[in-house]
């Protein structure tokens, strides 16, 4: 196979990837993989053209001056040479006319783009939603608690905590972590192992184990047990999980979530650079984002809504919860929705059978 049959191929195969790529972002709902491999399609397509036409500028200005020479060689009479001269003439003002088209079309969000657009939107509003579904804390004696979570679009391998806590701030359980930061598991570009205490900061806090460098992030020492940890899905998921609370105890659901990398105009990597924890890791970018319930009798079933009620500290120094939110762009569509499930304790159930 010649190197040109070679070249051929795999364009094709490129080409073949954006169109079917294209679609299942168009008409379907976002999947972070396909959209990854979109991207990247597409950007070794535009490589491949910038390539050739380096490899080929002087051959490409040859046959140009090639195609104008024999031009002027074979103008046979005046006719044949005002003919080339409107053609060209005419696609130059096709082009004019078209860009100035679309610049009202595009300013104002006119039809028929809008129109297109519109169409693939309505489509994936139609598509199924679907759930991963995941269980921690298994066994008898604890009072169940479901919590579901809709991924937002910004929602690309993010860290997570889900806990419950009480009117004072206590942390009465961890329902779940994301395996990364529960078990210290993070890589660096040298092979080390990098300390992430501004990912969840207010569970960190809250769960108050202090590792010997004087973090609160876990580390191999101080790293949770499995019960409660696992990676953290690439979809939307239902955790089932339970909970041990004492009598009439007013208790909140908290999920506190982060995605690295996620830099905007108020979190970019030299907004601290006297920061060894912001300007250090590398993984930073917008702080971590905390959602919770109302406070509710733990006796009494309910459906509750989580809402957005502050963030964390940008490079986890302390477990405030800051109400602050000016600066936070992205990272709000890191959660569409978290629905909390609690039913009754056993004893409660028990006792009316």
């Amino acid at each position: 196979m010649t190197n040109r049959a070679i070249v051929s191929s795999f364009l094709l195969l490129i080409l073949g990837l954006l169109g079917w790529t294209g679609i299942e972002m168009y008409l379907f709902d976002y999947q972070y993989k396909v959209a990854s491999l979109h991207t990247f399609a597409g950007s070794i397509f535009l490589l491949i053209i910038a390539l050739h036409l380096t490899n080929n500028f002087q051959s490409l200005k040859r046959y140009l001056l090639s195609i104008e020479g024999r031009s002027l060689k074979s103008q046979s009479s005046e006719a044949s040479n005002n003919s080339q001269s409107k053609m060209l003439t005419t696609q130059a003002y096709a082009i004019i006319v078209a860009g100035v088209l679309l610049i009202p079309v595009y300013e104002f969000d006119l039809p028929p783009i809008t129109t297109v657009y519109d169409f693939g939107k309505a489509q994936r509003g139609t598509t199924d939603v679907f759930y991963k579904q995941m269980s921690t804390k298994a066994g008898s004696g604890q009072q169940p608690i479901t919590v579901e979570v809709l991924r937002g679009a910004e929602a690309t391998d993010p860290q997570v905590a889900i806990w419950i806590e009480d009117e004072s701030g206590t942390l009465l359980s961890t329902l779940y972590v994301s395996s990364a930061l529960a078990t210290n598991n993070f890589f660096a570009i040298d092979g080390s192992t990098p300390r992430r205490p501004e990912a969840l900061p207010i569970w960190s806090h809250r769960r108050g184990v202090k590792a010997a460098d004087g973090l609160y992030a876990p580390d191999d020492d101080t790293k949770l047990a499995d019960g409660v940890t696992a990676a953290t899905p690439n979809t939307n998921f239902i955790l089932s999980s339970g909970f041990h609370a004492s009598g009439d105890s007013r208790i909140r659901v908290m999920l506190e979530v982060n995605a690295s990398f996620d830099w905007n105009e108020t979190y970019h990597e030299n907004a601290y650079p006297d920061d060894p924890v912001y300007s250090g890791s590398g993984s930073v970018g917008q702080p971590a984002l905390l959602f919770a319930t109302p406070f509710i009798n733990r006796r009494e079933a309910n459906i509750l809504k989580m809402s957005l009620v502050g963030r964390g500290h940008h490079s986890g120094k302390d477990g405030e919860i800051y109400a602050d939110l000016s600066g936070i762009t992205t990272a709000r569509d890191l959660v569409a929705r978290a629905l909390v499930f609690i039913e009754p304790p056993e004893e409660q159930i028990a006792s009316t059978l």
